[in-house]
């Protein structure tokens, strides 16, 4: 698999995959985009909620900063964020838009 673009802000209802250092596949469906949220204390806003299916696999602790990918019409993975926490009793996870990423951010992916 190779990351050959950005998405910098999806919209909801799209699909998006992710990667981390725990786990080496997850997915699930933009639902809210541009929302704020707090996540294990601190404040994040302009940040996207997507939500998994209870039996699909899911993000865990650790994989904060993971790569969060789309993939468009053609087929080509898009870049479209980074992992910033999770809700597993609720199955939602968030991530921030690379659209709100400093303009030197590079993201790294692992198939």
């Amino acid at each position: 698999m190779q990351i050959r673009g950005f998405n910098s802000n999806p919209v909801a209802g799209t699909v998006v995959r992710g990667t981390g250092s725990r786990t080496p596949s997850w997915q699930g469906t933009i639902t809210v985009r541009d929302t704020s949220q707090t996540i294990s204390g601190m404040n994040f806003i302009g940040i996207t909620e997507v939500h998994t299916l209870s039996s699909a696999s899911f993000p865990r602790v650790g994989d904060s900063g993971g790569t969060i990918w789309s993939t468009n019409a053609n087929g080509i993975h898009q870049a479209s964020g980074v992992l910033l926490g999770i809700q597993p009793t609720q199955n939602r996870w968030w991530f921030s838009p690379l659209g709100s990423a400093p303009i030197t951010f590079i993201p790294q992916a692992s198939p």
